[in-house]
C-alpha cells in the first residue's frame, strides 16, 4: 500500500529536547510541560524530564486545578519561594518530594511549562523571565509540529486518490477490484472491515459483493430489504452516513440484518456509490472502535466513490 494502514503521529521532536534544555539551564528538579486537548478542557503532561522515581506520566488536570491549572485558566505566571505544602497537590507526583521552589508560566492559551528545585528556596526574576523565553519556543515548536501533522494529512490524502485512480486503469477481473478497492479504503479510514453493496434497478434491495478485513463470521450471501439497517438508510436518502461513536456500546444500530456478524461495531461510514445520479451501490466501512475522522477525510472518501462505481459499471460490461 502506498500508505501505511494506521496514520503516523508526530513524535515530540524537538519538545524533548528544550526539556532537557531548560532543566539544564534552570537546574530544576523537575521540567515539565502540560498542553490543553482539542476541546481545552483538561491539561495532560505532554513531555518531562525529572530527578524524581515518582512523576505520575499519565497526570491530567482539569483548567484551574492545582497551581498548575491555575496557571493555565489565569494566564498569569506563578512563583513560589519556600514552598511548604506537600507536592502531591501539584497532581504531578505520587509522593511528596519536598521540593523547596515552584515556577510555572503559561505557554500562549495551549498548556503550562513548569519547573521546580530541591536545591534553592527561590525562583529569581531573571529564571522567569528564561522560562517565559522557553515558553515562546515551545510555542514555536508546537506550531511547527501542527504545520507538518497537516501536510502529512493532506499527503495521505493524495496518496489514497492516486491509489484509488491507479486502480481503475488497471487491467482486472472484477473480483480482484472489488477486493482492492475496499482494502484500499479500509486501510485509509482506519477501520476493520469493509463491504460492497449493489442495487439492482428496481432500488427494492441489495446484495453484498465483496468484503475485506476482519470478519467474525460470513453474511448471508442472499439479498436483503432497503428498508433495514443502515445501509438501507443509505440507499433510501442517497446520502452517506457517519457515526464516528456508537453510544452506548449495547446500541441497537445494525448494519444490515438484526442478527448479522457486525452487531458489536463502534464506528462506521457508509458511502453511496452513484454514477450520473443514478445510485448503484454502497460501501461500508467499519470499526470495532471509536473513530475520529476529520471532515477531510470523510470528503476524500465521498470523493472516490464515483471513480469506485464507474470503474465497476465498465468492468462489469467487458
Amino acid at each position: 500500500m502506498p500508505f501505511p494502514a494506521q496514520m503516523e503521529t508526530l513524535t515530540d521532536y524537538g519538545l524533548k529536547e528544550i526539556i532537557q534544555l531548560i532543566s539544564n539551564v534552570t537546574d530544576s528538579f523537575t521540567t515539565a510541560l502540560f498542553l490543553f486537548d482539542p476541546a481545552k478542557s483538561k491539561l495532560s503532561l505532554r513531555c518531562y524530564q525529572s530527578l524524581s522515581l515518582h512523576i505520575n506520566p499519565d497526570t491530567q488536570l482539569q483548567t484551574g486545578d492545582s497551581l498548575i491549572g491555575w496557571v493555565a485558566k489565569s494566564q498569569h505566571p506563578l512563583n513560589i519561594a519556600q514552598f511548604d505544602r506537600d507536592t502531591r497537590n501539584l497532581k504531578l507526583y505520587l509522593r511528596d518530594e519536598k521540593i523547596k521552589s515552584f515556577l510555572a508560566v503559561p505557554v500562549g492559551e495551549v498548556g503550562v511549562l513548569c519547573i521546580d528545585s530541591k536545591r534553592n528556596y527561590v525562583f529569581t526574576d531573571k529564571d522567569q523571565k528564561i522560562l517565559q523565553n522557553f515558553s515562546l519556543l515551545v510555542l514555536h515548536v508546537l506550531k511547527t509540529l501542527e504545520i507538518a501533522k497537516k501536510e502529512r494529512e493532506q499527503y495521505q490524502i493524495l496518496e489514497f486518490f492516486n491509489h484509488i485512480n491507479n486502480l481503475s486503469r488497471e487491467k482486472q477481473d472484477i473480483n480482484h477490484y472489488y477486493s482492492k478497492a475496499l482494502n484500499c479504503c479500509r486501510s485509509f479510514s482506519r477501520t476493520d472491515a469493509a463491504f460492497l453493496a449493489l442495487v439492482p434497478r428496481k432500488r427494492d434491495r441489495y446484495k453484498i459483493v465483496a468484503s475485506d478485513g476482519k470478519l467474525p463470521a460470513p453474511l448471508k450471501k442472499t439479498f436483503h430489504s432497503i428498508e433495514m439497517g443502515l445501509t438501507g438508510w443509505v440507499i433510501r436518502e442517497e446520502k452517506p452516513l457517519v457515526r464516528r461513536s456508537m453510544k452506548p456500546r449495547n446500541h441497537k444500530s445494525y448494519i444490515f440484518y438484526p442478527d448479522d456478524p457486525c452487531s458489536h461495531f463502534q464506528s462506521y461510514i457508509g458511502l453511496p456509490l452513484c454514477f450520473f445520479g443514478n445510485l448503484y451501490g454502497v460501501m461500508n466501512l467499519i470499526g470495532h472502535r471509536e473513530n475520529d475522522w476529520k471532515e477531510d477525510e470523510i470528503q476524500a472518501l465521498t470523493s472516490v466513490g464515483p471513480t469506485i462505481i464507474t470503474s465497476i459499471l465498465y468492468l462489469m460490461n467487458l
